[in-house]
């Protein structure tokens, strides 16, 4: 089957390089009951390969078809999170190396999710994960549609869905976000991307925020018309 969709991350520190995953939908043998995506992670088969020979070294089935996928290493151990979005469904993020086990979930008709990234958005300490959804129920409140979410040292997961670090509504929403240091002082800005219908007046597309004491130029926080 071809990917739907590809990342690479460290996903075995024991092997030199990078490791590359692919999303890709299920062949026979590999499905069981209700599954549809197969996630598969690709290493170099010896620790200081040149990168022409590869083996599979972890998969899991989902029922889910991701579109997205967002790695980085969170808590600065081990191999690298991943943090799997479906458009308009789901958000999930796990631990390949510790079995997948699963670290965030987040899932709403309402508020279905459009993207995800991880970035250091509050300075130190574990990556922090960024969310951004839509407003898909007519009927129901305005919610904030850009939302952060904190590590939880203790139980080694993100915080609940339901108690985000941060968060702020745009309308319309955002359908992309990802971070950087913007502005050089050592944490990540979230830089979010929303479309708006030609001929809008005044149509700011790209956003960007920090945690509060950042210095971000004004034009950023009201939004570029683009």
């Amino acid at each position: 089957e071809r990917p739907e969709t590809v990342a690479a991350g460290n996903f075995d520190p024991n092997v030199g390089g990078d490791e590359i995953m692919v999303v890709r939908k299920v062949v026979a043998g590999e499905s069981s009951a209700n599954t549809d995506t197969r996630v598969v992670i690709y290493k170099q088969t010896t620790t200081t390969g040149d990168g022409s020979q590869w083996t599979e070294h972890s998969a899991k089935n989902f029922s889910d078809a991701w579109e997205r996928i967002a790695v980085a290493n969170v808590n600065g151990a081990g191999g690298d999170e991943v943090a799997l979005v479906a458009d308009g469904a789901k958000v999930e993020a796990y631990q390949p190396d510790q079995n997948w086990r699963k670290i965030f979930e987040y899932g709403s008709d309402c508020r279905p999710p459009k993207d995800a990234a991880f970035g250091q958005y509050f300075a130190g300490g574990p990556l922090e994960l960024l969310m951004v959804k839509r407003q898909k129920c007519s009927n129901s409140s305005i919610q904030p549609s850009f939302q952060v979410f904190t590590w939880n040292g203790t139980t080694n997961v993100y915080n609940d869905a339901d108690n985000p670090a941060a968060v702020e509504k745009f309308e319309p929403e955002p359908q992309t976000v990802f971070t950087g240091d913007v502005n050089g002082n050592g944490d990540d800005e979230a830089t979010m991307i929303r479309n708006l219908p030609d001929g809008t007046t005044n149509p700011r597309r790209l956003f960007v925020r920090g945690n509060g004491t950042d210095q971000i130029a004004q034009d950023f926080i009201d939004g570029l018309p683009l």
